[in-house]
């Protein structure tokens, strides 16, 4: 593979802009339905209806997402992405700039948007592995989180600026971004897919990811140890936010949330280095070991001015660590299985994310904040011990390579093109 620089590599470029295009997209639409929904519906109960029925679309679709993208490859899905979620946001700011907004409407567009963007960032990061050589992934991934991070900081605060100029200009907004990330898809000119499968996979093709996941110690682990640090992790940002709003301190749920992302700009930033000096053994014990130190200070001396620079201490590791496992996920998936892997990986540590508030709102139902935050941090704690002795980590699997069987038919079937051309070249032979 070519090893052009990251900035001089046009698949790439395009595919990162697209990202970031997507990205305010999406925290547009965060922003300003919850926004119009209460101001021109008076009800948060269509917030939460929203909420809900994203989260079942994304658990109903993700998984026809990734055989989408095995079977038919990235290109055709991130083109099909766009062209869906342009309309839907266009008609969302339509419908919220002349006051037509209804319950109806509002979860209808909320679920095409939603089944949109499912399969766009796996279909993008399978896009990535085409066009940037191994050597260059780390670097690749790292710059796409800190896009992420960068997202998460300015998209909320340009879609609310956007709002009170005018209700609509969020929404449309976003549609223009999706426009113009499916203008950067077009013209990307990104390879096909080389590799297929070549013959039927055994059993149901939708859990094709599952099967290889649970094969792979090493991304089984994480899968877990991404899961369930994710729903400690949520549960504690919901108890430090109740205590703040308990307390009248309104400036620390923004201070917490500012830093949380910093904390993830940071850590985007450094990673890339960091793999170059350590082992991907002990670079993930290093970042683990961050989450469980500074969330044990954070709980232990409970809710107070020091919870956010704790708090965003520990997001550093997150990007970080999605880079190391995604670099080795990436290098270890065969081709045809890419799209349904990388799904697989990603469904369990985000439904998990989704259900920590409410496992942090039930442990304040029943015991104090403080020992709820106790209670979640040896949650983090007990699974970063787990990590540090399980034998999984300890050999990190090597990159896919075809079988040999594969190779066997690569071979024939490149032996049988060179015969026949020498044929036509030569007709008296």
């Amino acid at each position: 593979m070519d090893c052009t620089p990251l900035r001089r590599n046009r698949p790439y470029r395009h595919l990162w802009t697209a990202q970031a295009l997507s990205a305010f997209g999406a925290q547009a639409s965060m922003v300003a339905i919850p926004l119009a929904v209460i101001h021109q519906l008076n009800s948060a109960s269509v917030v939460a209806l929203v909420s809900f029925t994203e989260g079942i679309v994304l658990l109903a679709v993700l998984p026809v997402a990734g055989l989408a993208i095995d079977r038919l490859g990235y290109r055709p899905v991130l083109i099909f992405c766009d062209v869906v979620r342009v309309p839907t946001l266009a008609v969302m700011g339509w419908a919220i700039g002349t006051h037509q907004l209804s319950p109806a409407l509002v979860v209808v567009c909320a679920a095409i948007n939603g089944a949109a963007n499912a399969p766009f960032w796996p279909a993008v990061t399978a896009a990535v592995r085409a066009v940037v050589p191994d050597s260059q992934m780390a670097l690749a991934l790292a710059l796409g989180q800190a896009r992420s991070a960068v997202a998460g900081i300015l998209g909320p605060l340009l879609a609310a600026a956007l709002y009170q100029r005018s209700p609509a200009l969020p929404m449309l907004c976003a549609a223009g971004s999706c426009l113009v990330s499916l203008a950067c898809v077009v013209t990307a000119r990104l390879p096909w897919p080389t590799t297929k499968a070549k013959r039927p996979v055994r059993g149901f093709p939708l859990i094709g990811g599952w099967r290889f996941l649970v094969a792979q110690p090493f991304l089984r682990h994480m899968m877990i140890y991404g899961a369930v640090t994710n729903l400690a992790f949520g549960g504690i940002v919901l108890v430090t936010t109740t205590d703040y709003v308990r307390s009248g301190d309104t400036t620390g749920t923004g201070w917490l949330f500012a830093l949380a992302g910093t904390g993830n700009l940071l850590g985007s930033l450094a990673i890339a280095p960091g793999m170059h000096r350590l082992a991907p053994r002990a670079l993930i014990l290093l970042l683990a070991w961050n989450v469980a130190l500074f969330g044990a200070v954070a709980a232990a001396l409970g809710t107070g001015v020091w919870s956010a620079p704790l708090l965003g201490l520990c997001c550093v590791s997150s990007p970080a660590l999605n880079v190391v496992v995604q670099r080795v996920l990436l290098r270890t998936t065969p081709s045809a299985l890419l799209g349904r892997v990388q799904v697989a990986f990603q469904t369990a540590p985000q439904l998990l994310a989704s259900v920590g508030p409410m496992a942090g709102a039930g442990l304040l139902r029943v015991t104090s904040s403080h020992t709820a935050l106790i209670v979640l941090a040896g949650v983090i704690a007990t699974m970063t011990v787990l990590t540090a002795v399980t034998s999984a980590l300890r050999h990190v699997p090597p990159a896919h390579t075809d079988t040999p069987a594969e190779q066997r038919e690569d071979e024939a079937t490149d032996g049988r093109r060179t015969h026949a051309s020498t044929m036509r070249a030569d007709p008296l032979r």
